[in-house]
């Protein structure tokens, strides 16, 4: 009986002893792991981050662009990611050990580690107990492969930018920004990259703001529409170089701007439509000076041209191209100077293409979506896709009458204008080819449009810096948005 009574306590001892310790461990596995780690003198931190299977980034169509494997054989081999579409770099950023995280692996990295999922003890203590690495969840990107190697293979060689977007919705289905770096070997570039000339990691799609030059023409011809002044309105010596007084931006003299059309024409006078058609500045210098800053203030402020639509993990802090540290302000006047898109008001090239996307869209502007869906992905199957919707509400740019009728000048400015190389057989095409000053560079713009079936479209902005050719960028442009049509129409 007493051994019975001894056996049955030392039996309860070993069990208490052994509830302690399951508890203990569920506790430095879930809570007390994270004030361990935390710790910047704990080497574990580094090897937790490194075993982790960090959560694969797809295209819309289900095409792998960034995966991870392990960097060597053997048990408790660091995970290593791989970059899998170069055409895809900028917009997708970086995941290093030891420089961090951007871009979209930023911007979801919650998920793509798994730490937005909460962990049961149970769940716990079958990892730590079996050696399971831990997995993150999986994202879908809105961007289609084919577009995005399109874009970036039109833009090679070149700095600058350029974006889709799908309408109504606002999925970006190509981001591009150009110079950009191979995250497969960041840790080894690093050194050279952070001093490389055109700054790499730079994303000029988001983070840029350039002159727009004769770019702002469009929300210009909003105006004239709003106001109902005369878009038949002649214009003497239209084609002639329109000249705006420089200052630099330490308030010293600066060599002049010298504005001219898009394309070379004779000395001939315009409609306010046939400069915008060809993208001249002089019709527009005059027709600012007759309306006045308090049109145009208003136009650009319902156009939210200055705005810079926001992408989760994405820099917000703004800042100007290298090439636009030493552009000149023009002094002449500040009316004339911002009409003609050469004084204060910058642009992103983000911003240029949900434009474009509102005047397709009958006027409504849709805000611009990166994450197409997401998947959590456990330890018997990869899960399933949650698909996102956008519930951000579009935004106003323009009524649908004057949202139709810049249609139908972007179209005609493609049939006749300085747009002529974005037009495509077949398809429906708009858009507006414009030049913008920066310091001793001429920057290239097109801005466009083409419709697919029932309401749909695809809007896109391009800025090619230090190129004075608006033909290559509306060519580059209708490329691009040919692919798309036929992408989306599919």
């Amino acid at each position: 009986m007493l051994f019975q009574r001894e056996t049955k306590r030392l039996l309860g001892v070993l069990l208490m002893l052994f509830a302690t310790l399951a508890l203990s461990a569920a506790y430095w596995v879930v809570d007390g792991a994270a004030t361990l780690l935390g710790r910047p003198d704990n080497p574990r931190l580094l090897e937790a981050a490194a075993a982790v299977q960090r959560g694969s980034i797809y295209d819309r169509n289900g095409h792998v662009l960034v995966s991870s494997s392990p960097a060597r054989s053997g048990v408790g081999a660091p995970m290593q990611r791989q970059y899998h579409v170069p055409a895809a770099y900028s917009v997708l950023g970086y995941y290093s050990l030891r420089y961090g995280a951007s871009g979209v692996e930023l911007a979801f990295d919650s998920h793509l580690t798994g730490s937005d999922r909460p962990i049961t003890i149970a769940e716990a203590l079958e990892g730590e107990l079996l050696h399971h690495r831990p997995a993150g969840g999986d994202i879908m990107l809105t961007l289609d492969a084919d577009i995005q190697q399109r874009l970036a293979e039109r833009l090679r060689g070149f700095a600058g930018a350029g974006v889709v977007i799908d309408v109504p919705s606002g999925d970006i289905l190509a981001a591009v920004s150009l110079p950009t770096y191979d995250p497969n070997t960041l840790d080894t570039d690093w050194d050279q990259l952070v001093s490389q000339s055109g700054d790499p990691f730079f994303n000029r799609v988001v983070q840029g703001r350039y002159q727009p030059g004769s770019a702002l023409q469009t929300p210009l011809m909003a105006a004239a529409s709003l106001i109902e002044f005369p878009a038949d309105r002649r214009f003497e010596s239209s084609t002639l170089p329109f000249e705006l007084a420089g200052i630099s931006r330490d308030g010293g003299t600066a060599q002049n701007v010298v504005l001219e059309c898009a394309v070379r024409l004779p000395e001939r006078a315009l409609t306010l439509q046939e400069a915008y058609i060809y993208a001249c500045p002089s019709p527009f210098a005059a027709f600012a000076e007759e309306i006045g800053d308090t049109v145009i203030t208003a136009m650009m402020e319902t156009f939210h041209v200055e705005d810079t639509p926001s992408l989760p993990g994405f820099p917000t802090a703004i800042v100007e191209p290298p090439a636009a540290e030493s552009a000149p302000f023009a002094a002449d006047s500040s009316i004339i100077a911002d009409a003609l898109g050469q004084g204060d008001i910058v642009v992103s090239p983000l911003m240029m293409a949900v434009i474009s996307a509102g005047i397709v869209n009958d006027g409504n502007a849709p805000p611009p979506a990166l994450l197409y869906a997401m998947r959590t992905r456990s330890d018997d199957s990869d899960g399933s896709w949650e698909r996102l919707v956008q519930t951000t509400p579009t935004f106003p740019i323009a009524t649908i009458s004057t949202a139709r009728l810049l249609q139908d000048y972007m179209r005609e400015a493609v049939i006749n204008g300085a747009a002529q190389n974005a037009g495509r057989p077949g398809i429906d095409v708009g858009g507006h080819a414009a030049l913008a000053h920066a310091g001793d560079e001429t920057h290239a713009w097109f801005i466009g449009f083409t419709t697919l079936q029932n309401g749909r479209g695809v809007a896109i902005a391009i800025v090619i810096e230090d190129n004075a050719d608006p033909g290559l960028a509306a060519d580059i442009g209708g490329d691009v948005l040919q692919t798309a049509h036929d992408r989306q129409s599919s």
